[in-house]
């Protein structure tokens, strides 16, 4: 339960993280697409941008399924959803 327990704050402070990496790369991407609408870049950096918020975005979402899966063990192993055969 400890394990479960600890993990639970880890992975929270680990989707805390990715949550803001992923908003700056959103703000990166967004950014990026403004400088090209500009004519100051070339089209290769907004999708190097994009490409790198997807990966960011793609992280945040293992993170979470990491997250459930931690609350599911947790639920487990305090007992619940565990059914008595009689």
């Amino acid at each position: 339960m400890s394990d479960a327990l600890a993990g639970r704050r880890y992975l929270a402070e680990q989707v805390a993280a990715q949550e803001r990496g992923t908003v700056a790369q959103r703000q990166i991407a967004e950014l990026a697409q403004t400088r090209y609408r500009e004519g100051v870049v070339g089209y290769l950096e907004v999708l190097d941008a994009e490409r790198n918020l997807f990966a960011a975005e793609q992280a945040l979402l293992q993170l979470r399924r990491a997250e459930v899966a931690n609350l599911v063990a947790l639920y487990v192993v305090l007992g619940g959803g565990v059914l008595e055969s009689r």
